[in-house]
């Protein structure tokens, strides 16, 4: 376990274990580095697998800037060229997805071997001609509400909704106090943001090999 200050001194938390080519876990918002806590063990005895919280997020520091996914992004460049890190593998999962397909957008393939998309589509809003978002704004003004003045029954809810209400009690409580480690302030300006990107126009010059 370790940090990695990047721009504007923020310093990100990761963990890492094993040797080889590296994988970045880079998950979703208001989410942590630990829900990838089974993927490390598997992981490390092929890859050097390294688990990173995003800015704002886990065990990264808490900033009231910066929270977009752009900046999420160029994060994660910072953290790869102090690591020094080659022929990556990049995972995300949910918001995470959009990190790296901005990471692409900005800075190009030259130090990425491949992408793992989990759970994401091209923008996360229904636009008027993409129907199939997972949020309208009237839902979006719901979950920033709900954020703000209701929010541990909200994620509550939310994390049972994302694990089809199977979530053990040790589970939940663990997975409650990740999602709840920001300020209010903060969730609800991230949430924003990943939720009216959109990379419908990017995704075909995507040329890096790819599993979704």
């Amino acid at each position: 376990m370790a940090f990695v200050e990047v721009e504007d001194g923020v310093r990100l938390f990761y963990e890492e274990k094993g040797q080889g080519r590296p994988i970045i876990f880079i998950h979703g918002v208001w989410m942590s580095s630990r829900f990838f806590k089974s993927q490390l063990p598997y992981f490390s005895g092929k890859y050097r697998t390294i688990l990173l919280d995003l800015r704002s997020h886990g065990q990264s520091n808490h900033v009231h800037y910066g929270n977009t996914v752009s900046v999420y992004a160029k994060d994660l460049h910072a953290f790869i060229g102090e690591l020094g890190l080659k022929d990556v593998i990049l995972v995300g999962w949910s918001m995470g997805a959009f990190v790296v397909w901005d990471y692409l957008k900005q800075f190009g393939k030259g130090n990425i071997h491949s992408t793992v998309i989990v759970d994401e589509l091209a923008s996360d809003f229904k636009w008027p001609d993409f129907h199939i978002g997972a949020f309208d704004m009237e839902t979006l003004i719901a979950f920033m509400t709900e954020i703000q003045t209701n929010r541990t029954p909200f994620l509550q809810k939310f994390l049972a909704s994302m694990f089809n209400n199977e979530l053990s009690a040790e589970d939940a409580g663990w997975m409650l106090g990740e999602v709840t480690r920001m300020p209010e302030s903060i969730a609800g300006s991230i949430l924003f943001d990943q939720s009216i990107v959109d990379y419908r126009d990017f995704l075909p010059a995507i040329n890096v090999p790819t599993l979704l």
